[in-house]
């Protein structure tokens, strides 16, 4: 089968609204890659982050070297994630590797202040109530980058970054593993990130949630949660499910966790950090309380909708 026949196949699909507020399917369609060799900006290799809790601080690690985002044409990466949200009183930040998923994720560039969330095709999504920071990450002119496509591009962008870009591999729709190692031996340039994208876009086009669903390993244990973990709802005959990730987490004496999400949505949208509306006291951090739901703004998920990504994204 080849990529436009799984194209084609692959537009119905994508996120929708839960009830009552059923939206319609969403498609797929994508963005035009851009340049390619950022600069970096000069961070201490070690930073302390101060924390409520009488405790030694976490030091988070991170080379300037490492804060280089191909998407950003060069410019100068805006304030890291770890250091907009202080975790809640009473917790600390977990400690990340060196170089792991969560310690890239967390210090993810934010957009200064607090922005509109802005569609594919240049316009206000019409909900600004949701979010509490806007990802400085670009979402493309085309409707491709919608919530399980946010959590492919921020997996594939860290592989990428740690030179581990041959480990890129998505399901298709279709069953078709759809790897960049393949795919980079006739992209032009060859080896290069505007390539990468390039097939990104792709990936974007022919995976899904349910696609998705197949690949990941389910967790239902929020004890096992790490950052870099995905909250993916199950679809069902009348909705496509929805995704988010987990960018960030601090816990407290007692070892509950405390967490940052960020979500896309339909149509495709610059990723975010979610607003907490169940406890507003914690917001943007959320919680997980035994046997309960989680709520985001625009979603319920279960706990058995725990998901992480398998070491090697492909058998």
């Amino acid at each position: 089968m080849d990529w436009k026949t799984i194209i084609a196949a692959a537009l119905i699909v994508g996120c929708a609204n839960p009830p009552p507020q059923k939206a319609a399917a969403p498609t797929d369609a994508h963005l035009e890659p851009v340049l390619e060799d950022p600069s970096a900006v000069k961070v201490p290799a070690s930073v302390v982050v101060a924390t409520p809790m009488e405790q030694a601080p976490v030091k988070i690690s991170f080379d300037e070297e490492e804060r280089k985002y191909p998407w950003l044409k060069g410019a100068a990466p805006g304030e890291p994630l770890w250091k907009r949200f202080e975790p809640p009183a009473g917790f600390r930040r977990i400690e990340t590797a060196k170089g792991s998923f969560g310690n890239w994720l967390r210090h993810l560039p934010l957009k200064p202040g607090k922005p509109d969330v802005m569609l594919h095709d240049g316009n206000p999504k019409g909900r600004q109530d949701v979010h509490a920071a806007v990802l400085e990450v670009d979402v493309g002119r085309r409707d491709l980058q919608q919530c399980v496509d946010a959590c492919m591009r921020l997996r594939a962008e860290y592989l990428w970054s740690v030179g581990r870009a041959q480990d890129v591999c998505f399901r298709s729709v279709s069953g078709l593993d759809l790897s960049w190692k393949k795919w980079s031996k006739t992209a032009s340039p060859q080896g290069s990130w505007r390539a990468f994208r390039t097939y990104m876009d792709k990936v974007f086009g022919t995976c899904n949630t349910r696609s998705q669903l197949k690949q990941m390993i389910p967790l239902g244990d929020s004890l096992k949660m790490e950052i870099g973990h995905v909250f993916l709802n199950r679809p069902d005959p009348n909705s496509f499910g929805h995704a988010v990730m987990v960018v960030d987490m601090a816990s407290n004496a007692e070892g509950k966790k405390a967490f940052l999400l960020a979500q896309s949505y339909m149509p495709a949208q610059e990723i975010h950090v979610l607003n907490n509306f169940s406890d507003e006291s914690m917001s943007p951090w959320f919680t997980l309380e035994d046997g309960r739901d989680l709520l985001t703004p625009e979603w319920t998920f279960a706990i058995a909708d725990l998901m992480r990504y398998p070491e090697k994204d492909c058998s």
